[in-house]
């Protein structure tokens, strides 16, 4: 079953449009996947609208695991357990003080999937943004930020990752 609004075509049901240009919608009724779809062109594939934050931090990092932003207490790092297929499509990073190129690594389930060194800024500042991410993780995946461990550490470190589930 398919309809038209006046601003882009929108396809119901069970599988994905056979349509993969210009700016088609698809309210993918299949359980366990439900929700409003929309084909990025970018990345080539289904993606949904709803994103899926991933928020890394750590007041002084060099060779650790970062923490989620709701275990800042813990002596150890943490991660995220991935609640659906999706697809990591952003990562914004900010640091204070340190190692201004300090290397960070994003893992799933361990091992190293995107790799980067923070870029010098303004002052005592350091950041990283990629905007065209496109790393596929599954449903139980553990998401978790290493500050690698060559150079000095770096302070204030804060990462957020933004995924988008994928059909």
């Amino acid at each position: 079953m398919s309809g038209t609004s006046r601003i882009f075509p929108i396809h119901v049901g069970l599988t994905a449009p056979s349509n993969t240009t210009g700016r088609v919608v698809w309210n993918n009724t299949n359980a366990g996947v439900e929700g409003t779809f929309f084909r990025d062109q970018t990345r080539n594939k289904w993606l949904g609208e709803e994103k899926i934050p991933f928020n890394f931090g750590r007041d002084s990092a060099d060779n650790v695991l970062l923490r989620t932003n709701t275990v800042n207490n813990s002596s150890t790092g943490s991660g995220y357990w991935a609640p659906q297929d999706c697809t990591l499509v952003n990562i914004s990073c900010n640091a204070g003080a340190g190692n201004q190129t300090k290397g960070i690594e994003i893992q799933v389930n361990g091992v190293a999937v995107y790799s980067f060194n923070m870029v010098a800024g303004v002052g005592l500042t350091s950041q990283f943004q990629d905007k065209t991410l496109d790393l596929d993780i599954s449903n139980g995946d553990l998401v978790t930020a290493f500050a690698v461990a060559a150079g000095g550490g770096i302070t204030d470190l804060e990462i957020l990752l933004y995924g988008r589930p994928r059909a």
